[in-house]
């Protein structure tokens, strides 16, 4: 059964921060900056190619609001400032390199140099190369809005990674219900500020874009599910008004409301407005119906009388690694030296009175940031870093977790000599689901069960069709087994929306019966190979257990030899085994050649599987035709048999039999006047002597080894005195018998 492990496919918002997630780790903005964080620490990157935007006669700086995308191994896909996109060769996309001009509005997206969030990416629900890039125009002093003058509203693009040779493009052909502008862009909803929030869903796929309205007071949230982005936005009607405690003249009052971040906490839960007219504002979010709840009004608080600060602008906000703490930057009055220039402070969002959790994390009056307040942004190691503008580094919240330990370092970060702005790519951390099945088709054998599906994610819902030839069509990795080609469809779901995502064709293969006979087991009397040639019907390949893949096999030696075959689609399988048994390798008399003495019987016997038996000769036997025998050989004999077995196979074999004189001849007495020695006779059978004379005093007179040492009766050089003597005597025979003897000789002189 064949399993299909799938890659990560797509991209949805998590209340966490995932140590797998990769998409966040490189980071473009400012002039030409960048920072690499795939070591784990940021790197200065000097290919980035954010830089001033031509128009007319001047080089404006786009400065602000940027987003970047890597792949989930932290490989950069393509960044943006909200007018442009350059792929990861850092080359502007096709369908995204105009001039900031009327005449090439249509090649560029609807961002702004100076919205302080021009652009965000996020996902295209259940696409693995698709991605949305929203988009807010900046504001102007100007009186009318349109195309480079003013609120021109909230717009995206989308993004095939597809296209350009795998670089990516605008998607041109891409048609939203609501129409598009120009070629490359769609709006969808006018008059905006610069704000962009993306909120996680209650379902934890997908996941709302919000944004607040210019003289409105109004947050849109616009749904985006598999299906798309929702036509109309849900609008909750805010009790906040922007004021304007700013400086200037009343033109330069009204550009500057709206400007500011907007951004949501990772579960999507709470949204944070910061905004240069002196308000922070955290909104409750009911991130299943889209609707804002309740409004708080937080305020940073100045010792010693603890009372808000005024002529003052929040810009900057972001959450905790953890959504456990809020940071904020506030930025002076420009005609109000009095308070500090730039002031960085944290509030502890879970606590009853959010306010008076206020705690100043950095405070500095100096010039050091121009009087210009920035923005922060969390990133993968989570620390919070802070934009500095025109300076060749950035700064950095760190232990951002601890609302009460959290400690700020001034340009630590370096930018390898690039320049940073007032902002900071926007970032959302989303985990990745596998909403596309692997491969297009799956072949099978009929009657085979395969898993087709993608790995589970609970927080989803399955559907198959047909379900009837699957296991269970609501599960994500169902098991197939169906009855002719089908063509299953996969819709993914969640309680907003329920898509077709992917499909796969499950294909039956043609299939052939299959048939093989090795006939029976086989004997062979005495060849020393068998040609094995089985009957086959329809094989497309063979198999043996020797690993050859002959039709025939030649058998060399006995023993059980298989056939495997197949048929062309490898569906159908047959095999058969023979035992191949050559017999002249048998031995049939279960004896070996021996020696024996005279006198002694021998066993002989044949194996049980014979049918005949003749032994010779006969004359040895008192049955030469019987498998067992036992025989009392006179002399030395060549034995042998003629054997038959059930196969009527002729079986021969033999064996010596080496009857040896095993008998001894020892004298009793010697008469030494007539030089008599004592003569011992050994027989032919004796292989090894050892035998010894004594005294009647236990004295050792003589010492024998062997069957030529005969005593002559002295000892010391001298005849011994005439008497009775003892002595032992050793023997061992060829055949391995071994024997004893003691006894006495007289000595006569």
């Amino acid at each position: 059964m064949k399993r299909f492990l799938l890659l990560a496919s797509i991209f949805v918002f998590s209340s966490i921060i995932h140590a797998q997630s990769n998409r966040a780790n490189v980071w473009y903005f400012g002039e030409n900056a960048g920072l690499d964080f795939n070591s784990g620490s940021p790197t200065p990157l000097l290919d980035g190619q954010i830089d001033k935007i031509p128009v007319g006669m001047f080089n404006l700086p786009s400065l602000e609001g940027m987003a970047t995308i890597s792949d989930t191994n932290g490989n950069l896909l393509f960044y943006t400032d909200g007018i442009r996109v350059w792929d990861r060769s850092h080359t502007p996309m096709p369908n995204a390199s105009g001039t900031n001009s009327f005449s090439q509005w249509n090649l560029m997206l609807s961002g702004n140099e100076s919205s302080t969030q021009s652009a965000i990416i996020t996902p295209v629900i259940g696409s693995t190369d698709r991605y949305y890039v929203f988009t807010t125009d900046g504001s102007s002093n100007a009186d009318t809005k349109g195309p480079l003058i003013k609120w021109d509203g909230l717009h995206y693009t989308v993004i095939d990674m597809k296209l350009n040779n795998g670089l990516g493009d605008i998607d041109t052909t891409f048609i939203h219900s609501l129409g598009p502008i120009g070629v490359n862009k769609i709006t969808l909803v006018d008059s905006t500020t610069e704000k962009i929030a993306i909120a996680k869903h209650a379902n934890g796929t997908d996941y709302w874009v919000t944004t607040r309205l210019h003289f409105k007071d109004e947050i849109h949230a616009f749904l985006v599910t598999c299906k798309g982005i929702a036509d109309t936005a849900i609008i909750s009607s805010l009790n906040h008004s922007y004021n304007l405690p700013i400086d200037g003249t009343p033109a330069w009052k009204e550009a500057q409301l709206g400007r500011g971040y907007l951004k949501s906490s990772k579960d999507g839960k709470v949204i944070v407005d910061a905004d240069v007219s002196g308000s922070l504002m955290l909104y409750n979010f009911d991130n299943d119906s889209g609707h804002i709840i309740s409004e708080d009004t937080l305020q940073w608080l100045a010792a010693p009388t603890r009372t808000p600060l005024t002529g003052n602008y929040f810009f900057g906000v972001e959450f905790s690694k953890d959504d456990s703490t809020i940071y904020a930057t506030l930025g002076k009055n420009r005609n109000d030296p009095a308070v500090d220039s730039v002031i960085i402070f944290s509030f502890d969002r879970h606590t009853t009175d959010i306010s008076s959790s206020a705690r100043m994390v950095f405070g500095d009056s100096s010039s050091k940031f121009n009087t210009l307040v920035t923005g922060i942004q969390l990133a993968p190691d989570g620390n919070i870093y802070h934009a500095v503008n025109d300076k060749t580094f950035i700064s950095v919240i760190k232990n951002a977790n601890s609302h009460t330990n959290s400690f700020y370092e001034y340009g630590t970060i370096d930018l390898g000599g690039r320049q940073g702005g007032v902002g900071l790519p926007s970032f959302y951390f989303y985990e990745d689901y596998n909403y596309q099945i692997p491969s297009d088709q799956l072949t099978i054998c009929p009657g085979e069960i395969n898993d087709i599906g993608i790995e589970n994610e609970s927080l989803l819902t399955y559907s198959w069709s047909p379900g009837s030839t699957l296991g269970d069509s609501t599960i994500s990795n169902p098991q197939a087994s169906p009855n002719e080609t089908t063509t299953y469809y996969l819709s993914i779901g969640t309680s907003e929306a329920s898509c077709v995502t992917d499909s796969i064709t499950v294909i039956l293969k043609d299939t052939q019966n299959v048939f093989v006979d090795v006939i029976t087991d086989t004997v062979i009397c005495g060849d020393s190979i068998y040609n094995i040639v089985p009957l086959y019907n329809n094989p497309a390949s063979y198999l043996w257990s020797t690993g050859d893949t002959f039709p025939n096999l030649i058998a060399r030696e006995s023993g059980f030899y298989k056939i495997t075959i197949q048929d062309s689609s490898e569906c159908n399988v047959a095999s058969d085994s023979i035992q191949v048994l050559f017999e002249q390798s048998i031995k049939v008399i279960e004896a070996n050649d021996s020696i024996i003495c005279s006198g002694t019987s021998i066993a002989l016997t044949a194996p049980q599987w014979g049918k005949d038996f003749a032994w010779n000769p006969s004359t040895s036997f008192d049955n030469s035709s019987s498998r067992d025998q036992m025989m009392l050989p006179q002399t030395s004999t060549l034995i042998s048999i003629t054997m038959t077995d059930s196969f009527d196979c002729i079986y021969r074999d033999s064996l010596y039999i080496d009857v040896s004189d095993c008998n001894i001849f020892i004298p009793n007495a010697i008469n030494l006047s007539r030089s008599e020695g004592f003569n011992i006779q050994f027989g032919s059978g004796t292989e090894e002597v050892l035998w010894n004379i004594y005294d009647i005093h236990g004295e050792e007179i003589f010492i024998g080894t062997n069957v030529n040492d005969l005593w002559d009766g002295t000892y010391g050089g001298k005849k011994v005195n005439a008497g009775v003597y003892v002595y032992y005597l050793n023997i061992t025979y060829i055949n391995g018998e071994f024997r004893s003897f003691t006894g006495n000789i007289t000595i006569i002189n």
